[in-house]
């Protein structure tokens, strides 16, 4: 029997003129997380590169709300943010 594996859901960003409040942000970073974390659990992975798409989309919503309210981004959030863009950039086998 196929193992049916959740789909992964990219966060939906804010309609204009409608911000997300940063705790709302912060779930769906939390969540996404959790999505790449079982991802990466299964043998076959497939949706793992969507899942650590959603989860750098997911940060980068939450970074820019704290930007935009004059916070401060926490350098361990930066540099998690900076790592998982690079995790996500195409390798030379997907290029093709």
């Amino acid at each position: 029997m196929p193992e049916q594996v959740p789909p992964v859901v990219s966060p939906l960003p804010p309609a204009p003129g409608h911000r997300m409040a940063p705790a709302g942000l912060w779930d769906a970073v939390l969540s996404a997380r959790a999505d790449l974390a079982r991802e990466r659990q299964l043998p076959h992975r497939h949706l793992e590169l969507s899942a650590r798409v959603a989860l750098v989309e997911a940060l980068e919503l939450y970074v820019e709300s704290l930007a935009e309210r004059g916070h401060p981004v926490p350098y361990a959030l930066r540099d998690d943010l900076r790592l998982q863009r690079l995790t996500c950039a195409p390798t030379r086998r997907e290029v093709r």
